[in-house]
């Protein structure tokens, strides 16, 4: 009796000092998700907020789970009475699901308010990254006591994020997982693919033309010329029946990170002139669309394009709104792009050329892969609704559910963490020049970016 108590007791002791969270995963734990206030002005981030709460309703289930909104303008000392809230509310885990304000203020606050805590009593905080992580870098720079003294993981929405992330710190151990962006399979799904699909095509008069669909941002940084021109040089070559459908608000951001601006109108008003100097009669400005309508030119389209090389690109919302409707793809070898290859057999890439002040798609690999997809547009009849069925095993709220409550309880924490070579000159570069930290796509740019381009 002795020896089992002893047993017993030993493998109590080795699981309280492991440094998994799932000591007694089925007690109910308290969460806390953490958003702004305000809603955010990119209408992308707006549903991943929103769906990754769904997501985290599934996870959760049986559990508690509260709600904590902060101010877009977050400061120091109104994080600081946020982490006076958490203190009182004395929840299990946080959960930060918005990419602005950065979660960094609120970290070094809760690392101050509950200092006199043990590191393995502290609640553990789940943190997703956006895009804009690197340009957030001198937030991050002064959160190294911080990470090592509050249990912290990083959640990313792609492969090529996670490589860049793990470059910016030197860790004891993994501090970064790969959870995609949910997708909403009650608005985005093929279940009524051929009917709904039917009727788009009869509404703007189609027959036998291929769709090529492009819906986001119009913007320089989605390289929508490239997109335009490469498309003029194949439709001349396959003939007349295909035609390049672009949906999404146009904006005039053009590259800031590299010093360059537009004045409001110049991207359409640029981009207009070189149209119609063209005379492409095969391109459709869709102007921006509603969930309904989107849904709409998803069925009604055969193949969706995306030609960017944004730094901002770690995942593509419409992309993976695309093959939950059970689109192929044809895509840049660029930032999260590639990642989604793991969730369609029928995605294609282009790869991209480094130059020196904007990158492209290379252009004759990305004419000759449109062509053949074309080609085989017109061959074969693409199993549309198995396709999108396939997508929604690994985007869907509910998949994306699964894969939060598997990790949730078993994340390994209290790493060792420094922050690296690159991560030092890259928040030195914004202490000098925070406007135009990035002279052009080489140098530190590339040092930074440079796996964006290679997966």
């Amino acid at each position: 009796m002795t020896t089992i108590f002893a047993v017993c007791l030993a493998t109590w002791g080795l699981r309280k000092s492991s440094l998994k969270w799932n000591n007694f995963p089925m007690r109910e734990q308290t969460f806390l998700i953490i958003t702004k206030e305000e809603i955010s002005f990119w209408k992308s981030c707006q549903l991943i907020t929103k769906n990754l709460i769904q997501s985290y309703q599934l996870a959760l289930k049986g559990h508690n789970i509260q709600f904590l909104k902060v101010e877009e303008d977050l400061t120091p000392a109104s994080a600081y009475k946020h982490a006076l809230k958490i203190k009182e509310i004395n929840p299990q885990g946080l959960i930060w699901v918005d990419h602005e304000p950065c979660s960094a203020l609120l970290l070094n606050a809760l690392n101050s308010v509950l200092s006199d805590k043990p590191y393995n009593d502290k609640p553990k905080f789940f943190i997703h990254l956006f895009g804009d992580f690197v340009l957030q870098c001198r937030q991050w720079e002064t959160t190294l006591k911080s990470l090592n003294e509050f249990p912290v993981h990083f959640l990313v929405a792609s492969d090529a994020q996670k490589l860049l992330v793990d470059k910016m710190f030197i860790s004891t151990k993994n501090i970064t997982t790969v959870i995609p962006f949910p997708v909403e399979k009650s608005v985005f799904n093929a279940s009524a693919f051929s009917q709904q699909r039917n009727l788009m095509r009869e509404k703007f008069k189609l027959k036998d033309e291929v769709v090529l669909l492009y819906t986001g941002r119009m913007s320089l940084q989605k390289n929508i010329d490239s997109l335009v021109n490469t498309f003029t040089k194949v439709k001349n070559l396959v003939g007349g029946n295909a035609e390049l459908w672009l949906a999404g608000p146009w904006d005039n951001i053009l590259l800031p990170y590299h010093g360059t601006r537009g004045l409001p109108g110049s991207y359409f008003s640029q981009f207009k002139s070189s149209l119609l100097d063209k005379g492409l009669s095969n391109v459709r400005f869709l102007g921006d669309l509603d969930e309904e309508e989107l849904l709409g030119v998803y069925h009604a389209s055969d193949l969706f394009v995306s030609f960017s090389t944004f730094n901002d690109d770690d995942y593509g919302m419409s992309i993976a709104e695309a093959l939950m409707c059970g689109l192929p793809a044809l895509l840049t070898q660029w930032g999260g792009l590639p990642t989604f290859k793991k969730y369609s057999e029928h995605v294609d890439l282009v790869p991209i050329e480094f130059q020196d002040v904007r990158m492209h798609p290379q252009s004759i690999l990305a004419q000759k892969k449109m062509m053949a997809k074309i080609l085989e547009i017109k061959e074969n009849k693409f199993p549309r609704e198995e396709m999108a069925s396939y997508s929604a095993n690994y985007l869907s709220i509910e998949a994306v559910g699964k894969k939060l409550e598997e990790l949730l309880f078993a994340v390994d924490f209290n790493a060792k963490i420094e922050f690296s070579q690159v991560f030092y000159k890259l928040s030195t570069t914004f202490h000098l020049s925070s406007d135009a930290p990035f002279k052009n796509n080489l140098g530190l740019y590339k040092d930074v970016y440079g796996d964006y381009g290679t997966l």
